[in-house]
């Protein structure tokens, strides 16, 4: 993940979604979403973020 700075996962049957470590794997207009994903130990483990347009509400503390 450090070289390419995100990894692509199935999210579900022919569906599929990058994830990043930080927001400077973002495009410059868009924000870091946490994400979650269940593994065999925890329902929501950690992976990373998503990186997402903002939308109206979103928060931009430390931007």
């Amino acid at each position: 993940m450090s070289r390419s700075r995100g990894i692509v996962l199935g999210t579900g049957g022919s569906t599929y979604d990058r994830f990043v470590r930080d927001r400077g794997a973002c495009e410059v207009t868009e924000i870091t979403i946490p994400a979650y994903a269940p593994t065999c130990d925890m329902a929501d483990c950690f992976i990373g973020y998503r990186c997402r347009e903002p939308g109206r509400g979103d928060r931009f503390d430390g931007f």
